[in-house]
This record gives C-alpha cells, sequence and structure tokens, in this order.
C-alpha cells in the first residue's frame, strides 16, 4: 500500500486525459496517461455522483464573481464532503474557495 493517497474525480482524469490528447494530438499518448491513473495504487477516484453534480452546480451559480469552472466546483464538493484540506493544483480558485494548496 502507497505512504499516500491521491484523490482525484473521474470529471479531473477527463480533462486530464482530453488535454493530453489536444495538446500533443496522440491518443496512444492519452491512452497511456489514463492507463497510468487507472492502474495507480495510490490514486482513488472519487466519483462526481448527480447528488455531487447538484451540489457543484449551486456553488456554480452562487459564485458568479468568481471564475470557478463547474468541474472545480465538482471538486470543492468532493473535497468538502470528504474532508479534504489542500489540493495539489496550480489553479488558484481553490485557494480562493478556502483550500490549502500545493505547491
Amino acid at each position: 500500500m502507497p505512504l499516500y493517497r491521491i484523490y482525484t474525480s473521474n470529471y479531473i482524469i477527463d480533462e486530464a486525459v482530453t488535454h493530453v490528447l489536444y495538446d500533443t494530438g496522440r491518443h496512444d499518448l492519452a491512452i497511456k496517461v489514463l492507463d497510468l491513473i487507472e492502474k495507480s495504487r495510490a490514486v482513488e477516484v472519487l466519483w462526481v455522483s448527480p447528488e455531487i453534480e447538484g451540489k457543484a452546480r449551486d456553488v456554480f451559480r452562487k459564485y458568479e464573481d468568481q471564475m470557478f469552472s463547474l468541474t472545480d466546483c465538482t471538486s470543492f464538493v468532493l473535497m468538502k464532503t470528504y474532508s479534504i484540506n489542500t489540493a495539489f493544483t496550480f489553479d488558484f480558485n481553490f485557494k480562493t474557495y478556502g483550500f490549502n494548496m500545493i505547491p
């Protein structure tokens, strides 16, 4: 068992794999990223359920003065739900919403 757990969501995996595909034009590389995530014992996928998505839509609507994406909002709701306080991200929206950030 790994010494640490990395939590991500199915929405984030979708975004990551799509970015690799679009940025490189290489389907094989996108599949490698997907396979690495799926096979990793350190990564746990938190699934965005209809209930989580509904709460995320509420957050999205509430913060019309912010540039939170709907995917950001699903991450915020998942993090609150699972008592996760720190995000590994370069997206300052997580700090704006009140989470700690690494790096």
